[in-house]
Order: structure tokens, then sequence, then C-alpha cells
């Protein structure tokens, strides 16, 4: 089947406007009064091929699962692996290297489907899933909403690398945290099963950290408290005193990944922009004392997150 790039356009009217691709369903640039927030790439064929998972919807599983492997009723399924041994963002033939089929197409907002055959990374079932983007009053909400004919394990996200100074780096930005633990990770990023307790807000920057793992770079999973279940709540606060820009993060998920891009490379710099990708944590169906629910057979999944963008005065006294 032959597949054509498209590039498709929502606004708020108001300020905010995104453009979005079918391939990946993915955020390919987010304008706000005049800055550019997202990093993209210039032309649209060079997203066929590029390494960063930019902007891309993540699934069937995102970040890592340990050794390619997870049960799933008592039954071991084995996912290719992309980074070592260990599987990342489900092996290379994810939710972001497909063509989405677009369903709606709105001022201000779209919706893309797909139908996945879960056999491309090794687990089973076929998993349909709607990606539906929504701008209002400088908020942009992405819905996730899953099903399968099998029960499954699914981790979706969207890793979309944000800047909202207008510098090559985040070097500027300063981040509020609202977590109450992170995940310790051994030296190949899969987690101990160790959780770390934080004094909420954990406030952070590049050039400095109450905590020697975050110093200088960040790529951990913070748990966020909720009064319930599947709940949206508040997750991270961030601002670029440069710009004026600030931006909040709220979600239905259990926590976020923080990534600051300290590996990015041409066309972009090291720390050009950071990731805040609501999920499951890292390896969670491998870890007793994580939350891992499993989808069941023919029920649905609503993962819902929340980017609102603000103007600020920054005080320069």
């Amino acid at each position: 089947m032959t597949h054509n790039l498209q590039k498709l356009s929502i606004s708020d009217g108001h300020g905010l406007s995104v453009d979005l691709l079918n391939y990946g369903a993915r955020i390919c640039a987010i304008d706000f009064h005049g800055h550019q927030l997202a990093l993209g790439l210039d032309r649209l064929e060079d997203y066929l091929d590029e390494p960063f998972y930019l902007g891309a919807t993540i699934g069937p599983i995102t970040n890592r699962i340990a050794n390619g492997q997870l049960t799933v009723n008592g039954e071991l399924l084995q996912m290719p692996c992309n980074e070592g041994k260990h599987t990342l963002h489900s092996g290379g033939a994810g939710f972001d290297k497909q063509f989405w089929q677009l369903e709606s197409h709105s001022p201000n907002q779209i919706c893309f489907s797909l139908e996945y055959d879960m056999t491309l990374v090794g687990l089973k079932g076929t998993l349909t899933s709607y990606a539906i983007y929504r701008v209002t009053d400088g908020c942009l909400t992405i819905k996730y909403r899953s099903s399968c004919d099998l029960t499954c394990f699914i981790n979706l996200t969207n890793h979309v690398y944000l800047n909202l100074s207008d510098l090559d780096t985040i070097s500027d930005h300063q981040f509020q945290l609202n977590a109450d633990s992170f995940v310790i990770v051994d030296a190949e990023n899969i987690p101990t099963g160790e959780l770390r307790t934080l004094n909420r807000p954990l406030e952070y920057q590049l050039d400095q950290s109450l905590y020697p793992e975050f110093i200088g770079l960040c790529d951990h999973h913070f748990n966020t408290p909720a009064p319930e279940i599947d709940s949206v709540r508040e997750m991270l606060n961030v601002v670029s005193p440069s710009s004026g820009v600030s931006l909040t993060v709220s979600g239905n998920s259990p926590g976020f990944q923080l990534c600051t891009g300290s590996f990015l490379s041409s066309p972009f710099a090291p720390s050009g922009g950071f990731c805040v990708e609501t999920q499951l944590a890292p390896d969670a169906i491998n870890q007793a004392g994580f939350h891992s629910p499993l989808l069941q057979a023919n029920q649905q999944s609503e993962q819902i997150t929340k980017y609102q963008f603000k103007l600020v005065e920054i005080d320069s006294c």
C-alpha cells in the first residue's frame, strides 16, 4: 500500500497553532504567539528515518522493557531488542513508524486512527487506537483511546521535544515537578525496582540539582500523587525567563518521564529540547511494585495529556 506524507494544522484562533503529520500521528510544530516551541524538521520526508521520535505517538509500549520480555496471561512474549539487549519504544516497528488514517479534521481538532498488528513487535492481538489532538484557549490536549481484541499490556505517550525559549538550548528553563518519587535505574536505564522519595515540588534546572542523579541532564520517570486512579492532575510546570513562555503539563497517567535531551545531535544542539512523556513507568509490567494494569480484551483505555501554554511577566529584579 502506498502512503503519502500529509501535514495538517489546527488552531485555537487565539495564538496557538499545531502542525501534525499522519506518519506516526506526530506533532511537527507548535506556534504560540510567534514562538516556535517544538523541535521539528524542515522536510517532511526526513521524518521517515529520524532517530529522535520527534513529536511521535509512541506505542504500543513506550520506554524500556528489560530484555524485551514480558508475560501476559502466563505467556512469555519477546519484543525486538533495539537498545542493547533491551527494548526501547517498542523496538523499531511501533506506532511512530506507521501511517495513521485521518478520521476527522476541524479547525481546532484532528483525529487519527490506527489498526495495529501487535505481532509486528512480538505481541499478540489487533490493537485499534485513536490519537485525538485538540487546541483551545492556549491548551493542547492529546487523547489516546485504545482497545484490543486480546488482553494486552500497552503504554502510550507522545514524544514531542519542547523548547520554550528562543535559544538553541533549554539552559534557562526552570522546572517544578509535582512528583513524590522517582524511579531508580541501573547503568542500562532499566529500573531496579527502587523508588526515591522527593519533596514536592522538585525545583530543577540543567545547571544545578538537589539530586546528584540529575546534574546536567535528566531522563527519569517520576511518580505523581493522585487523589484517585485516572484523574487528570498537574504534573509539571516550566518557564523560560528569556521568552516569558510557561507550560503546565497535566495528565491522567500515574507519572511521567522527563528527558532533557542531552543526547540530541545535528540538526539540534544537545539539550536543545525537553520531553514530558506522561505514561506508566518504564518496564512496569516486570516490576512487582509498579502500577501496570492490563488492558482486557475489547475494553477501552483513555489516556489524556494537556499542555497549557501561557505568556507570563518575568521579574527582572
